[in-house]
């Protein structure tokens, strides 16, 4: 069964038209320790309790008894009762297990050996010890103390008396009932805890809602996770007790005690016995049961194996802080001088530029660790809870209305109007929140649907504009080799578009303009994508978003490579060189011979070898293709030409001269074996200048012709 004395104290008080500032005055406790009475997060004293029964004039067991219904003090006519047994009658006969009649308790441990009792946290987390049959006890001298102020008016009749009595006797009986069904109760905790099954973490106020670069988180009050947005590891959490995020990272608490984080980090998954989470940008913090804290990821932001005592842990980008039970905090990490030294904090919230800080005292207070001016929150009071996002700071006050600092005036338009919030979170550009009925409403950045505003709360969000924007139509797409442009029709009154295509990770621009681009570098040719235009004012509260998709199949666009030409040969000593004029935007030509299979050449060039068995002396057919590894381009058709190869063998040419009468043999000369010569050629050759002359006709030296003679005269 649910504890109902938190529910007892909220309609109590606001039936009395108490703030609960004035609620921690009369009973002289901090305000921020009175509101996590109100929101089950810690428990009062016994003396507090009878204060709080004294205060509005109820009989304590009435508070404190789950299975009553508590009868509200009203001027009118009539009281208000106000029932807390899910609609049935009170009176009626039910089975009830013991411990629903208890108030729950973070921890039950063993009895203390002073006597029947067992230790409960008290609100700022201390122990405090509470006797089993104190409640009993401080409720029958609270009826004694009655009973004897009255005695002098009440004993005119003798049956009254007794009928006193007869109601004290069974009061006294349910009491002493109610505390042997409490030592019951703390004997099977005992139990539990002894067999390892005393470490479950319940839902409390505590990580109930975290918000992402993409998406959000929200547990709601039965532990049943609600994902919203572009959140890539849904199938690996599950319903959970806490949630905590920062960018593309987030993690959750499991009511085993147990972690899962979004980056599948191994470390993480072996954590037991964990209370509290946190995630950073590059790493995940967690304090356990025993007020350690365990932290892995980034280095310098987990330097915290010597905390202790730690009740709450907050993580952000390369910074770890951990808040003890008195205020008081550890600080692990960079840029973190300005907050190392501080008390008196209740929670803290980072973002990529900013930490704030909550104080136990209701204020507020920023530092910057990144570029821009800290926040003036100083006219903060009554704060319960507060975030961070890109230039932004926003608290939630106790009377439920969230006060934001930004330079985005469409977001304090929507943010100004909300009531009755539990809880927020933020980052960058988006705050979410979720009021006391578990409803969630948002403003700011929505492009990847973070949030969804829920339907009748007229005072909580843009969804309450007068006009919705058309939504984009005609919605079309061009392909270039190295973009995609998408157009659609203008929207009337939409001052700007978002332009988003679920790539991994998703393409999402911004325009002024009914156009975009998107590069192709980021598609893959085959693929379906859906592409959501979305238009959208700067004034969210006067005009909602239009809302345009597209399904769109990518096939990759090229341009065919120019067809490689000028193709040329020549005979060397080391074989056939083909050649050809280089293509732009070719990495490399496929060369083929008479059809044979393609030659990788990497320049514009190939050499077939002087003793490759496919050429031969005579006409060949070569096959130039070009090709590249840009995807954006496609071979080339194929260029040809034919070519004649002659080898290029040499013989020896001996040349014989006359100077008069006399003859002499010259050296010898080499030549090429299919070339034309002339024999004047060859004395120009062999004898530039000489004025010699030669005699002989032309000839072409062959493979059989081992020496030719030259015979050459002076002129």
């Amino acid at each position: 069964m649910q504890n109902k004395l938190p529910e007892k104290l909220t309609l109590l008080r606001k039936h009395s038209q108490y703030s609960q500032g004035d609620v921690s005055q009369k009973l002289n406790v901090p305000v921020t320790e009175y509101m996590k009475w109100e929101n089950g997060n810690a428990i009062c004293s016994i003396s507090q309790l009878k204060q709080l029964a004294d205060l509005y004039q109820i009989p304590l067991d009435d508070l404190v008894n789950n299975t009553k219904s508590v009868v509200l003090p009203s001027a009118l006519e009539n009281s208000v009762t106000i029932p807390f047994m899910n609609g049935k009658d009170i009176n009626q006969t039910q089975t009830i297990d013991a411990a629903d009649n208890m108030l729950p308790v973070d921890g039950v441990l063993p009895a203390r050996e002073d006597g029947d009792t067992a230790e409960l946290g008290d609100s700022t987390g201390h122990t405090k010890v509470m006797d089993t049959a104190n409640i009993r006890d401080e409720a029958e001298k609270q009826d004694e103390n009655d009973a004897s102020n009255n005695k002098s008016g009440n004993r005119s009749k003798s049956g009254g008396s007794n009928k006193k009595k007869s109601d004290k006797k069974k009061k006294q009986s349910m009491m002493i009932i109610g505390g042997v069904c409490a030592l019951v109760v703390i004997i099977v905790a005992v139990i539990l805890i002894m067999n390892g099954l005393g470490s479950s973490v319940s839902v409390s106020s505590n990580n109930r809602i975290a918000v992402g670069d993409t998406y959000s988180l929200y547990v709601d009050q039965s532990g049943k996770l609600e994902e919203n947005g572009d959140f890539s590891p849904k199938s690996d959490f599950k319903d959970a007790v806490q949630v905590s995020a920062f960018g593309d990272h987030a993690v959750e608490l499991l009511s085993n005690g147990t972690v899962i984080s979004s980056d599948g980090n191994s470390t993480v998954s072996s954590w037991k016995n964990i209370t509290y989470v946190a995630a950073g940008k590059d790493h995940t913090a967690a304090v356990t049961k025993d007020g350690e804290v365990k932290c892995t990821g980034n280095d310098d932001a987990c330097e915290v194996s010597s905390w202790k005592n730690i009740s709450s842990v907050y993580a952000g980008n390369g910074i770890t802080v951990g808040v003890k039970k008195d205020g008081s905090i550890e600080v692990s990490g960079k840029n973190t001088s300005s907050i190392s030294d501080l008390t008196g904090v209740s929670s803290v919230s980072f973002s990529t530029d900013t930490i704030a800080v909550l104080k136990t005292d209701g204020t507020v207070s920023t530092y910057i660790i990144g570029s821009g001016s800290p926040q003036d929150t100083s006219s903060w009071k009554n704060m319960v809870s507060v975030c961070t996002g890109k230039s932004m700071v926003a608290g939630l006050s106790e009377d439920g209305t969230v006060d934001v600092l930004t330079s985005d005036t469409s977001i304090t338009d929507v943010t100004d109007k909300w009531s009755d919030i539990r809880y927020i979170d933020a980052y960058d550009d988006t705050i979410v929140a979720i009021d006391k009925s578990g409803k969630m409403y948002g403003a700011g950045d929505n492009s990847h649907n973070q949030y969804k505003n829920s339907d009748s709360k007229a005072t909580a969000s843009a969804s309450t504009a007068a006009d919705t924007l058309d939504k984009p139509s005609n919605i079309t797409v061009t392909e270039t080799t190295a973009n995609i442009n998408i157009k659609w029709d203008k929207v009337d009154n939409a001052d700007y578009y978002e332009c988003a295509i679920n790539t991994d990770p998703e393409t999402d621009t911004k325009t002024t303009s009914n156009s975009a681009s998107v590069p192709t570098s980021s598609l893959v040719d085959g693929q379906s994508y859906t592409i959501t235009i979305t238009a959208k004012s700067n004034d969210e509260t006067k005009y909602g978003d239009g809302v345009g998709t597209l399904s769109y199949t990518y096939k990759a666009k090229t341009v065919t490579l120019d067809t490689p030409s000028g193709i040329s040969a020549k005979a060397t000593d080391a074989g056939w060189v083909i050649s050809w004029n280089g293509v732009n935007h070719a990495d490399t030509y496929g060369v083929s011979l008479d059809g044979n299979d393609e030659q990788t050449a990497t320049t514009n060039t190939y050499t077939y070898g002087i003793n490759d068995t496919e050429i031969s002396t005579g006409t060949h057919t070569i096959t130039v293709t070009a090709y590249s590894s840009n995807s954006q381009y496609s071979a080339s058709s194929k260029g040809s030409a034919s070519l004649n190869y002659a080898p290029t063998t040499e013989v020896m040419v001996t040349f014989t001269f006359a100077k008069g009468t006399q003859s002499t043999a010259a050296d010898s000369l080499t030549l090429n074996v299919g070339q034309k010569y002339t024999a004047q050629e060859l004395v120009d050759i062999e004898f530039p200048g000489k004025g010699y002359t030669a005699s002989g006709d032309d000839f072409t030296p062959t493979f059989d012709t081992a020496r030719t003679s030259v015979t050459i005269s002076n002129a």
